[in-house]
This record gives structure tokens, sequence and C-alpha cells, in this order.
């Protein structure tokens, strides 16, 4: 509930502050609008980068598995010689040095392995993780998930094709590649510095990373991220990285190959613009509204110590004190200090005028007064003496014919005694009197 009193400077810093606060708000919605807008860009901008990179994994392993595809049509597999085999492989993988194949490795619908190179002697005649019957069943190229061997440095991914003759396929081709060229892959995208981009398998291990790679490849993922892919193919998330970062994140998972492209943006690269545009935003509003509330203040100090002037004179003018009202740059307020200054001016003469005919009607009083006390006093006397009888007949005549003659010498008198006096209407009275 309002006062009943509110002083003018408060009212005029509520103006101020009705204008400014408002554009504040309208700003801080703005900006928020923006940052939206701006989250919704960086949640497709990752998701495209997330596509462009699966596309890349895509292409390398297409490029393996146009190799495959042709040392699989070789005689060599017609009945596996495993010695053309063995000398095939060698020259196929110095070939293929750049994709970081560490062997090549037949093997049978069994998960038998037939024939192996460089390292035929410790992987021929052992399973093989079910990667050639897949290949051989689908008859489609397979990328297994990701996995170790005891005794060999790093992680590994089979790479398969069916060996078909005459429509059947009984043999799997494979390339058993080391995640370091995954890696290698990732890293060679045009990404920033400091964004995170991850190969993760079916089973959400970690095949390759950008970052702390020979820390967190073979790790799982965050259950957050396992939750989110089951559902998708693609989608975007707000996490936290293995380092503790909240990040902006988008995946995208292959069609052709299974595997999963992870890219992770840090909040503050996105956010920190934006929120520093906002601290700026919010500085320069506060010391908008702080200039507006004090050029209020000052203004309104200003108006009110004009308004009291203002009241201070009037209150003077009633008691007739002297009047002065303080002047204004504002129009209307200096109207009012005139006004008074002008009322003060036509009082004061006024007041005058009433003085001077209240000394002019003294000074008549006192003027008659002397000239009345002495005649009036003898007819006094001798009004009595007529009065009690004690003069005698004669004496009487004469005393009746002196007052009459009297009384006109002193009306005849008047005028120049109004004169010297100067109030005709004092005169008037009083000879109206006398009459």
């Amino acid at each position: 509930m309002l006062p009943a009193r509110i002083g003018l400077r408060w009212v005029i810093v509520a103006l101020t502050l009705s204008i400014v606060a408002p554009l504040g708000v309208l700003s801080a919605v703005s900006l928020e609008r923006a940052w939206t807008r701006q989250r919704a860009n960086v949640d497709r901008q990752n998701v495209a980068t997330a596509r462009a990179i699966s596309v890349a994994i895509d292409t390398d392993v297409e490029t393996t598995t146009v190799a495959l595809d042709v040392f699989a049509t070789l005689h060599a597999l017609d009945n596996p010689d495993l010695s053309a085999f063995d000398n095939l492989a060698r020259r196929l993988i110095v070939r293929q040095h750049e994709h970081e194949w560490s062997s090549l490795i037949l093997a049978d619908a069994n998960n038998r392995v037939l024939a192996a190179f460089p390292d035929a002697m410790d992987t021929r005649g052992t399973p093989a993780e079910g990667w050639a019957r897949t290949a051989i069943m689908t008859k489609r190229t397979f990328v297994s998930n990701l996995f170790s061997i005891p005794g060999m440095r790093g992680y590994f991914v089979m790479i398969a094709v069916p060996v078909i003759r005459d429509g059947v396929s009984h043999l799997a081709l494979g390339a058993r590649v080391r995640s370091d060229s995954f890696s290698a892959i990732l890293r060679e995208q045009e990404t920033p510095p400091r964004d995170i981009v991850a190969l993760v398998d079916s089973n959400y291990r970690m095949v390759a990373r950008t970052t702390e790679e020979s820390v967190y490849v073979g790790t799982s993922v965050t259950r957050a991220f396992i939750d989110l892919a089951s559902k998708a193919d693609e989608g975007t998330w707000d996490g936290v990285s293995r380092e503790g970062v909240t990040n902006y994140a988008a995946f995208n998972r292959s069609r052709r190959t299974g595997l999963v492209v992870a890219i992770a943006i840090p909040r503050d690269e996105v956010d920190g613009p934006l929120r520093r545009a906002l601290w700026i935003l919010a500085g320069v509003w506060i010391a908008i509204l702080a200039i507006g509330a004090g050029v209020g203040l000052l203004f309104g100090q200003n108006v009110v110590r004009v308004m009291q002037s203002a009241s201070r004179s009037a209150m003077a003018l009633a008691r007739g004190e002297k009047v002065e009202p303080l002047g204004s740059r504002i129009a209307e307020i200096d109207d009012l200090s005139a006004g008074l200054r002008q009322a003060a001016v036509t009082l004061d003469a006024r007041n005058r005028e009433r003085d001077e005919a209240s000394r002019l009607k003294d000074e008549f009083l006192m003027t008659v007064s002397h000239e009345l006390r002495t005649p009036l006093t003898a007819i006094y006397g001798w009004s009595r003496m007529l009065s009690s009888g004690q003069l005698r007949p004669e004496q009487s005549g004469r005393v009746g014919a002196a007052i009459s003659v009297w009384r006109r010498s002193r009306i005849a008198a008047q005028p120049s005694a109004c004169a010297r006096v100067g109030s005709p209407s004092v005169c008037a009275n009083h000879s109206a009197t006398i009459g």
C-alpha cells in the first residue's frame, strides 16, 4: 500500500527507473534468446561434425575393405595356399602401412585361423573372436569391437570381408587394425584444439580418442552416453567428460560399421562469450540505472529545493515578511517563483498605502482635536451656565450669537484643514458630524 505522501524526488526516481528497468529486461530477454539460438546452432554444428567424422571413418574402413576384397579374389585363396598367402599378405601389408595393419588373417566359418601374416605362429588354429563367422554368414564387411591380445601392446579392431566363390562363402579375410590408426584419423579432422572427439564400438568401449588416448582407449563410456546412444543413431546431450569438463556433446552412429563418433565442446567455449556479454550488459545496465537514479535524485533535489523555497516564501508572504523565492531553469517552477515575488511587491505597495492612510487619519484627528479642544472647553462652560440659568437674559443672547458665529467659522475653515491632512473622505464624514 502506497503512503499518503510521497516525496517528489522519489517520484522522479521511480519515473527514471520505470524507463531504464524495462530496457534492461528487454536486453536480458534478447540475450537469452540469442543464447538459446546459439545453443541450437552448436548442437547442429556438433551433429554435422560428428557426421563428417563418421564419414571419414567409413571412408578409411572402405579403403581397407576394397584392399581386402581385391585380395579375396586372388587364386591363392581358392584352396588356401599358405605360402602364396604369406607372400601376397607381406606385400599388401607394406602397401597399407599407413592404415596401421598389424596382421592379415584367413579364417573359416568355425572361427579357426587358417593363415596369418606376419604373426602366423601366434594366431593359426586359434579362435578369432567370432568375426570370421559373422562375415561369412552375412556376406558383408564386418567391423569388430575393440579387443586386445595378450603380450601385444595396444588395442585392435578386425575389419573382415567374406571370401566368396560361386556365390558361396566359406572363408573370411580380415585385417587386424591398430586403434592408433583411428585416433590419427580423428586428429586429422579440423576441430578446435579443446574439442574432444572419440570413436566408440557397439559395446560402448572407446576405440580411439583425440586426447588422453593412452588413458581412456579401451575403457567404457559414461552411463549417460550409453543410455542415449542405445535409443538413437544420432543426438545431442550435455555431459561431463572424463576430465571433469562440462561439455555440449553430439554423436552419430555409422550404419555401415556400427561405430559411433562422439564430439564434445567445452561449455565455456560456447557460453563464455555470451556469459561475458551478459555480465557486460548487466554492468552497463546497473551503471545506467545508477546514473539514472543519481540524475533523478539530483534533479528531484533541485525541484524540491525550489518548491520548498516557494513554500517558505508563501508562508513569509502571509506573515508579511520579506519574500525571496529561488529561481529555476524549469519554466513552470520559475513562473511560480516570479508570481510569488510579484505578489510580494503588490502586497508591499498596498501595505504602504494602508499605513499612509492610517497615518493621515491619525494626523487629521490630532489636528481636529487640537483645533476643537480649546473653543469647546469655553463653549462647554458657557453651555452649562446657560443650562443652569446662571446668566442674565442679555448675556444669554450674546452667548448664543457667539456660538453660532463660531460654528460658521469652523465650517468655513474645514477645507483648509482637510487639505493639510489630505483625506477628503475623513473630512466629509467629519463635516457631516459638525453640521
